[in-house]
């Protein structure tokens, strides 16, 4: 899957806890995150990978 390249726009909202994956901001466009804290993945891994759908061929990989 390649980056997210949105529209011509002005400005870019996003809305993450940690970093955001695969956005290209438009040249001269304006990028506002309203990030999340606290990070819970960084400070209760195991509890928030048990709750997420983790599932699949990807699990072996994320948890170690």
């Amino acid at each position: 899957m390649g980056a997210f390249e949105p529209p011509p726009t002005d400005v870019v909202l996003t809305n993450k806890s940690g970093f955001c994956h695969g956005l290209r901001k438009p040249t001269g466009a304006v990028h506002v995150c309203y990030c999340l804290a606290p990070t819970r993945y960084v400070w209760q891994f195991d509890a928030y990978i048990q709750r997420e759908d983790w599932g699949g061929p990807r699990a072996p990989r994320c948890v170690r």
